[in-house]
This record gives structure tokens, sequence and C-alpha cells, in this order.
């Protein structure tokens, strides 16, 4: 018993170990790649919504995360400046990441 519970410990911490893992690396490929469009001073000169500017994040988070995910994937179909993965070599797995750290961010 005190074997499975000490596994069951185990396993959250390394949970999160993975989950704060996965947020650092997020900020991290963020900042490297999406910063200089949804940075929020500049974002709206961009037609960017700025990482924290809850505003300009409401209406596209109503539509759900697929339609970001999409967007980010896939480029934007209303926003030339906005390629698919922002120009980035991410992986897509990496974008998503990217976009629910955005999202957190301004909510």
């Amino acid at each position: 018993m005190m074997k499975k519970n000490l596994l069951m410990v185990l396993g959250g911490i390394a949970a999160a170990s993975i989950s704060a893992n996965a947020a650092a690396d997020a900020a991290a490929d963020y900042m490297a790649n999406c910063n200089s469009c949804h940075f929020a001073p500049i974002a709206p000169a961009l037609q960017a919504p700025g990482v924290g500017d809850k505003a300009a994040w409401a209406s596209r988070i109503a539509k759900g995360m697929d339609a970001l995910y999409d967007t980010a994937l896939n480029g934007s179909k209303v926003n030339p400046v906005m390629m698919p993965k922002g120009g980035s070599s991410l992986s897509d797995d990496a974008v998503k990441a990217v976009v629910d750290y955005m999202v957190a961010q301004s909510k």
C-alpha cells in the first residue's frame, strides 16, 4: 500500500514538473517566435491580438480553441500578416502550446 501511495505521489510530482516545463517551453517559444507581432503595444498596428489584451482576445477566445489553433497553424484568412505558424518552424504541438500560453495570459 505504501509503495502504491509513493508511486502516486511521484507520478503527481512528475506530471506537475512536465506541466511546468511545458509552460516554460511555451513561454520561451512565444518570446522567440510570436512576441514581435503579439507584443501588446505594437499588436494593434499589425491587426494582431496583443498578449494580455483581454478585449482584443475576447472575440477570438469565444470562437473556441480549435479556431485559434487553426489560425495559428494555417495562417489567418483575414490578416495576411499572420502566416502559418507565424512563419516559425515550430511543431504543431509547440504552436498549440504557445496558443494555450497566449490565451491563458489574455483571459
